[in-house]
């Protein structure tokens, strides 16, 4: 079974890096996720082969069979403001599971997450990485769980992503491998998500943190700026309401604490 990182690719040998991301899309994300859930086939070749400097570091690992077959895969991000990566979509397909792909995606996964931290200059502080996990017990959950994912407790929102899109609540936010989280991590990344997506808020973002959010993606070590330093300029400011409402929830609390999925 074949691995292989488009992003990479998409330096090298662009065609192949946009065939391979359309196959990907069609035979394994558009039969697996929602519309509402999925990001639009454009937006993530453009983040491949024409990425800007608002956008988070986009990857997306592609298993084929026998160097032909897609067998599934995983497109995930990182945010270098925040130090987070988002699991956006991992799938194995039904032919190719319990032979322990699904592991090996995601050691590949953790492992291209923790050179991207240590680029920009967190060498000692972990990567915390995030997913979005529909909110509907099952076998899905199940194998999430088994996989180290906790669903932390508060009502999560998506962010729109892209302009003709609405946020999507229905999911939880789950973080892999923690019992409970500093509120300030989970706002920061909240933040850093929204502005990759959500005009509006990267407008804000940048006028509070008094630089460009772009600057500090590309800055080795860049400072951060604690959530909880902006959250008079949330309240004063006219943010989307789905954005403010996380937010202030999370600033009730000192820990986010992991629950379990139902059952």
């Amino acid at each position: 079974m074949d691995l292989f990182d488009l992003r990479d690719l998409a330096g090298e040998s662009p065609d192949v890096a946009i065939h391979w991301t359309r196959r990907f899309y069609s035979e394994v994300l558009r039969p697996s996720f929602d519309d509402d859930l999925l990001d639009d086939l454009a937006d993530i070749e453009k983040g491949l082969l024409h990425p800007d400097v608002v956008s988070p570091e986009l990857h997306v690992l592609v298993a084929a069979a026998g160097g032909e077959c897609v067998a599934g895969g995983s497109l995930f991000e990182y945010y270098s403001w925040s130090n987070c990566g988002l699991s956006s979509y991992t799938v194995v397909l039904e032919p190719y599971r319990g032979e322990g792909l699904a592991r090996r995606i995601l050691d590949t996964r953790n492992q291209i997450l923790d050179a991207a931290r240590r680029r920009f200059g967190y060498h000692e502080e972990p990567c915390t990485l995030f997913a979005e996990i529909a909110d509907a017990p099952g076998t899905r959950q199940q194998i999430q769980h088994k996989l180290g994912w906790r669903p932390l407790r508060f009502k999560y929102v998506q962010p729109p992503l892209s302009e003709s899109k609405n946020p999507v609540e229905g999911l939880l936010l789950a973080v892999n491998g923690r019992q409970t989280l500093d509120r300030h991590t989970v706002q920061r990344f909240l933040i850093d998500y929204a502005a990759s997506v959500d005009h509006t808020v990267l407008a804000w973002a940048e006028r509070r943190l008094g630089i460009r959010l772009g600057d500090v993606r590309h800055a080795v070590g860049a400072p951060r700026q604690e959530a909880c330093t902006l959250m008079q300029s949330i309240l004063r400011e006219n943010l989307p309401e789905y954005l403010t409402r996380q937010l202030l929830e999370l600033d009730t609390l000192e820990l986010v604490q992991c629950g379990t999925f139902s059952t």
